[in-house]
């Protein structure tokens, strides 16, 4: 397969994503932002997680294009700002998901201390999760780099092995683990409840409240093990390719890694939409072409949905009451007469 033809498969694909990342998760944070029904704590995870892949659509996959075609930046510090910028994102959902994972191992094990905690500290730990995020991806810019240069921007050449290593060891191995031990026993747990569901029917409220919990456990580990999926290749590649100097054989394993990277950001919307009932809402009106551009309609579209089917109700037992009452009258008038000459 001739070079020209592998280049225009990637870009087609890279666009694709590009379209489903940037509308999908604007959609996304949007509605989370203004519907107050989706203001849970869970849910600040998620849109922290909305926001790097969106950014992952908006800044990555462009400067990803723009890097395949013409092997741009031309300059060190330019370089390193872009592969900077995607460890960063890297890292930052990486402890997002670590946090969303300890969120719902604790809301599936201790419920009743799970909803009286503050949300303030779910906010903490977003931001701290971005704080050490941007920290630990741009540590390149700031000086840990090879200071290798050819005029192309090539990560295998300016990449520090010591700081690779670092990021492999310390933050995504060791991430990762945790998050797939603490959904082994998230699993254990629902596997449990599910066992003793008839015992938890015994009081409604409890066993409503953790069955959304479960739910939400459930859409959360869709997110982590996409995550896991797409991005582990580029992670062992990211580590493979800086310890090995054969350069032609990686090449196209390389791009095929960053597109798995850039689909995971074009992913997570669809899941979010296939999980969670009012995003799905605001996703088919924006693909539906609503006649109303304005936004504020999709955050409203369940509460009008309601509204709506109130007014009917209401309209169909006033006429009914009303038909009751004229065919009473009327039957009551035509009786009247019989009896009265009897």
């Amino acid at each position: 397969m001739s070079f020209l033809i592998v280049q225009s498969i990637f870009l087609f694909f890279d666009l694709t994503f590009f379209c489903f990342s940037v509308v999908g998760n604007s959609v996304v944070i949007y509605v989370i932002s203004r519907d107050k029904k989706l203001k849970s704590k869970s849910n600040y995870h998620i849109m922290s997680v909305a926001v790097a892949d969106l950014l992952i659509g908006t800044f990555g996959i462009p400067l990803g294009i723009i890097s395949r075609i013409t092997g741009a930046p031309h300059d060190l510090q330019l370089c390193l700002m872009f592969y900077s910028f995607i460890l960063a994102i890297f890292s930052v959902s990486m402890f997002s998901l670590l946090a969303v994972s300890v969120d719902r191992f604790w809301a599936v094990y201790f419920p009743m201390d799970y909803h009286v905690r503050d949300p303030s500290i779910a906010k903490l730990a977003i931001f701290c999760c971005w704080v050490f995020g941007l920290a630990i991806g741009f540590l390149p810019v700031m000086g840990w780099n090879s200071g290798n240069f050819d005029n192309q921007c090539d990560f295998r050449v300016v990449a520090d092995l010591n700081y690779v290593l670092f990021v492999s060891v310390a933050v995504a191995f060791p991430s990762t683990s945790i998050i797939i031990l603490l959904y082994i026993l998230i699993y254990r747990k629902v596997l449990k409840h599910t066992r003793k569901r008839k015992e938890i029917l015994a009081n409604q409220y409890h066993f409503i409240k953790h069955k959304y919990e479960i739910r939400a456990a459930k859409t959360l580990a869709m997110i982590v093990g996409t995550f896991i999926l797409l991005w582990t290749p580029g992670m062992v590649g990211f580590l493979f390719f800086a310890i090995s100097k054969n350069r032609e054989i990686q090449e196209d394993i390389l791009e095929i890694a960053k597109s798995l990277v850039h689909l995971n950001s074009a992913i997570d919307p669809l899941i979010y939409a296939y999980r969670m009932k009012n995003i799905r809402d605001a996703l088919k009106v924006l693909f539906k072409f609503c006649r109303n551009d304005d936004l504020t309609n999709i955050t409203t579209l369940n509460d009008r949905k309601t509204s709506l089917n109130i007014s009917v109700n209401i309209f169909a037992k006033n006429n009914k009451k009303k038909c009751l009452n004229t065919c009473e009258s009327s039957y009551s008038f035509s009786l009247k007469p019989q009896r009265f000459k009897e």
